[in-house]
């Protein structure tokens, strides 16, 4: 039975929500630390997406200011505050009430996903909340997505008043945001994404290390789909799939290629590994966050993830296998039309899944026109992403506003 990965966290995220009106609630009332800022991400679990590295940024260039980043899971929460320095105690919870009340007494809040460091409605009263997001939308979200159920419905619209700004990559998203947000013009703030900054600089240590000092020598490729809502995702979706010749063409090629699948949605990748050892897992063990060592890839193969925007940024070649682009299109649905965003062959069979890498590894120029479009509708900006955001949170801080 196929899980039904579109409301896997539903109750999660209701959860988090219910339980934190009563608290939001008295928080409008309660005096503001006007210096202290509380990061999180998505459910309060990762230390991963935007929010990862601008409280970095913040550290090392605003001290004068009181941050900190919600981790609830207690364990790995600790393992931050040693790896930062435990007298820093950077890492905090928001399961206790003392901890909920530090949260609330902060007069700005920074997440990536669409969940808050403290549960409730009303949020952004008294308080600034700037959603950074994890991704330029690509696929439809929010109000935009097709087939929104009630509750969804419901959710968002609790959800969207809690947050004073939204970050837009590029002014030609910004009909496609105020649509998604049922906000209006002034609530968009136009600039990078700092997870941005770090593609350009790769950990490339962390590779060698993982997988050998020898890595760098292959074409490395990242396979990167994103998650169904039925959970039906199918890799290699070929019919004429040949694993002894496909791992002939990968080993005559040096090619590796690192399978990544998207951080909330995890599935066993083993038996892929199992056909060729030129096939290797890049889960959330091995590195949280991709933007670490996106940098590290020759060439990056996805279906319909944002994250092929990010790479776009490096000016290296991307591969497409919408196999199932007829249901997903209608469960999800995309910000415009899907052919003319995304710049790279669409294989069908193996064969010319084979002839399409070689020629995207071997010429520069293939496809090179339409990713620099392409690149240029979503991105607006390529560098300094941290210090533009920094700057406008802390205008936002001098100004006293929400």
């Amino acid at each position: 039975m196929r899980a039904n990965n579109q409301n896997k966290y539903s109750k999660t995220r209701v959860k988090i929500l219910l339980q934190g009106i009563l608290p939001s609630l008295i928080g409008i009332f309660s005096p503001k630390v006007r210096k202290r800022i509380i990061f999180n991400s998505t459910r309060n679990e990762f230390y991963n997406f935007n929010t990862k590295y601008l409280f970095e940024y913040f550290i090392e260039k605003h001290p004068e200011l009181e941050v900190k980043f919600v981790i609830n899971d207690e364990g790995k929460r600790n393992k931050l505050n040693r790896q930062f320095g435990v007298k820093n105690s950077y890492f905090i919870e928001t399961e206790s009430l003392k901890g909920v009340w530090y949260a609330l007494r902060a007069a700005t809040w920074v997440t990536s996903a669409f969940e808050t460091p403290v549960g409730g409605i009303f949020l952004r009263f008294n308080r600034f909340v700037y959603l950074l997001g994890h991704g330029t939308h690509f696929k439809a979200i929010v109000f935009n997505e097709n087939r929104l159920s009630l509750a969804k419905w419901l959710y968002y619209q609790l959800m969207r008043i809690n947050f004073s700004t939204y970050l837009v990559t590029s002014s030609s998203l910004i009909d496609i945001y105020m649509k998604a947000y049922k906000c209006t013009r002034h609530k968009l703030v136009v600039l990078g994404e700092p997870r941005h900054d770090k593609i350009y600089t790769p950990n490339k240590s962390l590779m060698k290390e993982q997988f050998g000092e020898d890595i760098e020598e292959s074409k490395n490729i990242l396979y990167a789909p994103t998650w169904r809502p039925d959970g039906g995702l199918k890799l290699f979706p070929f019919d004429d799939m040949d694993w002894k010749i496909f791992s002939e063409f990968l080993e005559d090629n040096n090619i590796n290629i690192f399978l990544r699948m998207h951080p909330s949605f995890q599935e066993n990748l083993g038996m892929y590994a199992k056909n060729t050892n030129r096939i290797k897992i890049l889960d959330n063990r091995v590195v949280e966050d991709i933007s670490d060592i996106m940098g590290f890839f020759d060439l990056l193969i996805t279906d319909y993830s944002s994250i092929y925007i990010s790479f776009l940024l490096l000016e290296k070649p991307v591969m497409f296998l919408p196999y199932d682009f007829v249901v997903y299109e209608r469960q999800m649905g995309f910000v415009d039309n899907y052919d003319a965003l995304t710049p790279g062959p669409k294989p069908k069979n193996m064969k010319a899944f084979q002839l399409e890498l070689n020629f995207l590894l071997t010429n520069d120029k293939y496809y090179k026109t339409s990713r620099n479009e392409a690149s240029r509708f979503f991105n607006d900006f390529h560098y300094d992403n941290c210090k533009m955001n920094a700057q406008y949170i802390v205008e936002k801080i001098k100004g006293g506003k929400e």
